[in-house]
């Protein structure tokens, strides 16, 4: 049994305490220098394999750009992170990077799911603004922070050829600091677990 499904069995199956990870990194066991990629990754420029862009809102909207390769690899190519910026702003601001970096590649936006609810007293979605500038929109299948977690450690555990499947550009300073013990376990008000940005 993992330890952390001891933890729950300990808890709420024999009425035990169980161990806090309030403050603890996410990834701590699963992140390894290795990811970091020593050379810039350069994209696929082929149609078969799109750019996908998962894209985050609020006044410091947030957007990654990663890319499966033919190798079976999977690059995280750059990143995008502002303060104190509107998702209009930032819609046009993922666009012209699309441009710039990824001409003639498809792109797809998974933004996350609270980007589909309406702010008090507006209009459009944050959402909308990204389908204004003409991307297309997939709906991820969940909010719970606990999946979207699990299916990063997935990928961070994979390996190909002795390899690591995911390689993270060095431009991506955020995404590496968060990985290195910036994204940290919280609890909601219920007391539940839950991944912290």
């Amino acid at each position: 049994v993992a330890e952390d499904k001891k933890d729950d069995i300990n808890t709420y199956l024999r009425c035990r305490y169980g161990r806090s990870l309030s403050g603890l990194p996410v990834y701590d066991d699963t992140f390894k220098e290795h990811h970091i990629a020593k050379d810039d990754l350069k994209p696929a420029h082929t149609s078969r394999y799109p750019i996908y862009i998962g894209a985050d809102a609020g006044r410091t909207p947030a957007a990654i750009f990663v890319q499966n390769q033919p190798s079976g690899r999977t690059f995280v190519l750059d990143e995008l992170c502002e303060t104190n910026m509107g998702m209009q702003r930032f819609a046009i601001k993922i666009s012209e990077i699309v441009q710039e970096r990824f001409p003639g590649i498809p792109c797809v936006i998974a933004p996350d799911p609270a980007m589909w609810i309406k702010g008090q007293g507006e209009d459009k979605a944050p959402v909308d603004y990204l389908k204004e500038v003409g991307f297309e929109i997939v709906r991820p299948q969940t909010n719970k922070p606990i999946h979207r977690i699990e299916a990063v450690d997935r990928l961070l555990m994979a390996s190909i050829d002795g390899a690591p499947r995911l390689q993270i550009d060095r431009r991506c300073k955020t995404l590496i600091g968060g990985f290195r013990g910036g994204y940290k376990w919280a609890t909601d008000r219920a007391g539940d677990m839950k991944g912290e940005k």
